[in-house]
């Protein structure tokens, strides 16, 4: 079977922090030994179509959890409500969805099995303890993610109190935990340069990727107390083998970062970020390393704000493809567009790293503000030669101080080639049936593309506080849509 590829591409050399570099192993370190694999069962070729709809090629799955899952989140100013992490993750032989239980206190990964119409459970949860989810990677005998710990580092928050650290960690099928290795703090494993140290993980936009040979992980951080950035909102790039082995790393990239995404490929990562122009432009950027960046689009709304909401980037045949919400790429305010609608936009990159002159924004309408607000978006590659953007609207939309409310819209189907021009007509289903949250969609060996989401419905009318999170209806179950990919 081939294997299954990642959406989600920083050399080695760009880093700050020559690959050879020896660090200490990773903490906690125990023997590995092999896990229970369950057949994903994904066919090989895709089939011919029998449709021109993609939304007549869906197939759906769910599966019953053993306690409530958190499905939302408050600390982010996008607008709301805000989804939390369902990860969902594939490798040859493993697929795998985790979540975080409604208490918070513990990361279930939960391994299920692919066919060609249906996903099932075919073993128990995998527990880790951890106060959140930030990415997810299955790997053939176990799986890799993010999460958060108490700090075992000095304190380094205002007043020396005690923060947590983001934590990787490293464990089989069966359970046990063969590493874990905090990634801030003062007591990260991998150098001893204090531009790496004191700082801790600030808002949930980390991503784990993993290219076959080394992990790629790219945090927001804030720095603190004795850190030379103290105060400061900004990223973190780390990578390192599977033997812990330390191959650079960086901080401050993309300044106030308001979340990053990370594109793994056989020659390392290259990091995305959404910048909200406090020190340097607001926007969509690609991130070359410390304090070097090119800006893919502007977002402006207001100091320190940037209008658009990060959605997903992909690795294509050319290059690459960045798909966010945007309030317009404005390059002046002459009205304050805090108060306009999202739509869907498309920045397309070369393999070169450059940006490629985009054509007129597709989905903008020319002169006017839309009359749906875009939320939610998310893209993967779909064959050799298009992407799908998955997106849901907020209809007929309140808009107040970035926030949107109004009537649910539907979940938005829209096909485009790798210049991002329209290749398909837009198709719209009236079900919440998006991908929960800002993980990835996953592509299967085959092609298909497949993603997780929580059936909460959707209520754009309420806001959801940090004190009303308690009070949310507990939900046992997650749901899995899949898109085939069909030859004509």
């Amino acid at each position: 079977m081939q294997k299954a590829r990642y959406l989600v591409a920083l050399s080695c050399a760009w880093t700050s922090v020559a690959c050879g570099t020896e660090v200490a192993r990773a903490v906690y370190s125990a023997e590995v030994d092999a896990g229970p694999s369950g057949p994903p069962g994904i066919p090989e070729k895709p089939p011919p179509c029998r449709t021109g709809k993609l939304t007549d090629r869906l197939t759906r799955g769910r599966v019953v959890l053993d306690e409530g899952v958190r499905y939302k989140r408050t600390d982010y100013f996008f607008g709301f409500p805000q989804d939390d992490r369902i990860a969902f993750s594939a490798s040859n032989n493993n697929v795998m969805v985790a979540w975080l239980n409604n208490a918070g206190t513990q990361v279930h990964v939960t391994p299920v099995q692919v066919g060609t119409d249906t996903i099932t459970r075919y073993a128990p949860d995998v527990i880790v303890p951890g106060t959140e989810l930030s990415g997810l990677v299955a790997l053939e005998d176990g799986f890799a993610l993010l999460t958060r710990r108490p700090d075992p580092g000095e304190p380094i928050g205002e007043g020396m109190t005690q923060m947590q650290a983001t934590y990787w960690v490293r464990s089989l099928l069966n359970g046990r935990e063969i590493s874990a290795v905090p990634l801030t703090g003062t007591r990260v494993m991998f150098s001893a340069d204090a531009d790496i140290k004191r700082d801790y993980p600030n808002g949930p936009s980390g991503r784990l990727a993993f290219n076959g040979s080394r992990y790629g992980i790219y945090l927001g951080v804030r720095g603190g107390l004795g850190d030379r950035y103290r105060g400061a909102n900004g990223d973190k790039f780390l990578q390192f083998d599977e033997d812990g082995k330390f191959l650079g790393g960086w901080r401050m990239g993309c300044r106030q970062n308001l979340g990053g995404r990370l594109v793994s490929e056989a020659s390392g990562f290259v990091a995305f970020c959404m910048s909200d122009g406090t020190i340097e432009t607001p926007g969509v950027t690609l991130v070359l390393g410390p304090f070097s960046t090119r800006r893919l689009a502007l977002e402006a709304a207001a100091p320190a704000y940037a209008g658009g909401n990060f959605g997903s980037a992909v690795k294509t045949a050319s290059g690459y493809m960045v798909v966010w919400a945007s309030r317009g790429v404005k390059e002046s305010n002459t009205q304050n567009p805090a108060f306009d609608s999202h739509e869907p936009a498309v920045a397309v990159v070369n393999d070169n790293r450059m940006p490629v002159p985009p054509p007129v924004f597709p989905f903008l309408p020319a002169g006017g503000v839309p009359a749906r607000d875009a939320v939610n978006v998310h893209a993967a590659p779909y064959g050799d030669d298009r992407v799908l953007i998955v997106w849901e609207t907020i209809d007929s939309p309140q808009l107040s101080d970035g926030f949107s409310t109004g009537t649910y819209g539907g979940t938005h189907f829209q096909l485009v080639d790798l210049q991002g021009k329209k290749a398909s007509e837009e198709e719209f289903l009236l079900e919440a049936i998006a991908p929960n949250g800002p993980d990835d969609i996953v592509q299967f060996p085959n092609g298909d593309i497949g993603w997780a989401y929580v059936p909460e419905g959707r209520d754009f009318q309420t806001p959801v506080t940090e004190m009303a999170l308690a009070n949310l209806r507990s939900i046992a179950e997650i749901r899995f849509v899949r898109l085939q990919l069909c030859a004509p």
